[in-house]
């Protein structure tokens, strides 16, 4: 085995430069689209979301309309699929955002088997919220 190491031979450093700045650039990458899973929105303090709760509505409000499939969710929340919870633990969460969001007007509506959403309705009270920095009605 150690001969067949040896006939191969250590990469050429030019190589390694090159896969070192390839992977830097394919984590900035990732890195990048994990924003776009979840940005970072700033919800008002009004809501009382805990860092989970805030990149789970981040990655429901930023698609509103459209449905986001749970293991979206769970890819924004949890990048490293390694360590990402069953799915209940989201629901569990979410379950928490909508009561927290109740009061407001919003609800965070569930498409069976596909995933959940925020109706226009509900975007829009949301964005209005973002611009006021919010307060309980």
């Amino acid at each position: 085995m150690r001969d067949s190491v040896a006939a191969i031979g250590r990469p050429p450093v030019a190589d390694l430069r090159r896969l070192r700045d390839r992977i830097e650039e394919l984590e900035e990458e990732v890195r990048q689209l994990r924003d776009l899973l979840a940005p970072s929105l700033g919800f008002p303090r009004d809501f009382r979301l805990t860092p989970i709760e805030e990149k789970i509505l981040s990655a429901i409000y930023a698609r509103a309309p459209a449905v986001v499939a749970h293991e979206c969710i769970r890819a924004a929340v949890y990048p490293d699929p390694d360590a990402a919870p069953e799915t209940n633990v989201i629901d569990v969460r979410v379950s928490s955002i909508r009561k927290k969001l109740r009061p407001y007007g919003v609800e965070i509506k569930n498409r069976w088997g596909e995933g959940l959403y925020l109706d226009r309705a509900s975007a829009a009270i949301i964005a209005g919220l973002l611009e006021r920095g919010a307060s309980p009605p």
